[in-house]
């Protein structure tokens, strides 16, 4: 059998833990435990064996010969050939020309959603300068009338990076959550547009402070 364990359990304190699973590890013999599995983490790098798998998305920090470099993650991460290993639905589907054949006939010259797949894309650009610039996240709300094309526009911003469907694990979801909730499905997203449709069905008492 096979036990999945983070990159920060890679300590002594950290690997004691596993023991209930069945490991080999002790207290006097973690050290050599330890030593043995990053020298092996290191052949691996080295021979380019190993299997990266990352589960944030969007621009992240790091460390690579001492010094941090900001890197874009989705399902792929070209630079570190790594793969996406999370629960959102975020693969690739058909080709950039469809898409772009798409944006052509069906959103060019309707200004309003031609606005909301700009707002879509430009949270690439608010990840980029987290922490660089003085920029906040742009939270924008679209009202209308009921039939309006308000979800349609919302799906369309949502497309750019993942399945905009409110019925499949991707970044478009419903506001009928708690106010945890939806802040825990931001969690490891650095960089990508997210979506909540139906504001009606939230049951927040301060949307404000939300």
């Amino acid at each position: 059998s096979t036990q999945r364990f983070s990159r920060d359990d890679l300590t002594n304190k950290g690997l004691l833990k596993f023991a209930k699973y069945g490991m080999d590890v002790y207290d006097k013999g973690v050290d050599c435990l330890v030593s043995h599995l990053r020298e092996q983490e290191s052949m691996f790098l080295q021979n380019n064996n190993a299997k990266l798998l990352h589960s944030s998305i969007g621009w992240l920090d790091i460390s690579r010969n001492g010094q941090l470099e900001r890197m874009y993650f989705h399902d792929k991460c070209r630079q570190l050939r790594s793969s996406y290993d999370g629960d959102l639905d975020i693969k690739p589907r058909g080709s950039f020309k469809d898409w772009k054949n798409d944006v052509e006939n069906l959103i060019l010259g309707n200004a309003p959603i031609e606005t909301v797949v700009v707002i879509a894309l430009s949270a690439v650009l608010f990840g980029y300068y987290r922490g660089v610039k003085d920029v906040t996240n742009a939270v924008v709300h679209i009202g209308g009338d009921s039939t309006s094309g308000k979800s349609s526009a919302l799906e369309a911003g949502i497309a750019t990076t993942g399945n905009p469907s409110l019925q499949a694990e991707g970044l478009c979801k419903s506001w009928a959550a708690t106010d945890n909730a939806v802040i825990d499905s931001l969690d490891s997203l650095f960089g990508v547009p997210v979506g909540r449709d139906e504001l009606s069905l939230n049951e927040s008492k301060n949307l404000s402070q939300l």
